[in-house]
């Protein structure tokens, strides 16, 4: 969710302050006080990370100067783990400009993802190819 939030402020308003990010998370989580210490300590690690930059003024930050590339076996994994969490299937031409891949840079081809057991790939209206995680056999 920090993540989605920070990609969405960035593309926005090209940065994003922790109050922004932690308001709209008591929004989601509640107003607790673990909410605001969790946010505080995301946005830290994705700065240490480089996924996010300090500015000059203290609780602002910037995106990265260069988005980080990311191999397609990791990418598997983020898709992986960002369609369980929204619980929906995701348009595959939109997949590189998700908010909570911001930082990441990332050649996931289609064919690979098709091919791949943990998702299935169908096809939407007349040219919009989804991806969704597959269901286990039960």
């Amino acid at each position: 969710n920090v993540a989605r939030t920070a990609g969405r402020l960035l593309s926005l308003q090209g940065n994003l302050s922790l109050a922004q990010v932690t308001r709209r998370m008591r929004e989601t989580w509640g107003d607790r006080s673990t909410v605001v210490r969790a946010t505080q300590r995301v946005i830290r690690s994705m700065v240490q990370w480089r996924a996010l930059v300090d500015t000059p003024t203290r609780g602002v930050y910037g995106g990265p100067s260069e988005r980080i590339a990311i191999q397609e076996g990791l990418a598997e994994l983020l898709l992986e783990g960002l369609i369980k969490h929204e619980g929906k299937a995701l348009a595959v031409d939109k997949l590189d400009r998700h908010p909570a891949f911001f930082p990441f840079k990332f050649g996931l081809h289609i064919y690979r993802v098709r091919r791949s057991p943990q998702f299935e790939v169908y096809r939407q209206g007349l040219d919009t190819d989804m991806v969704d995680a597959a269901q286990p056999f039960s």
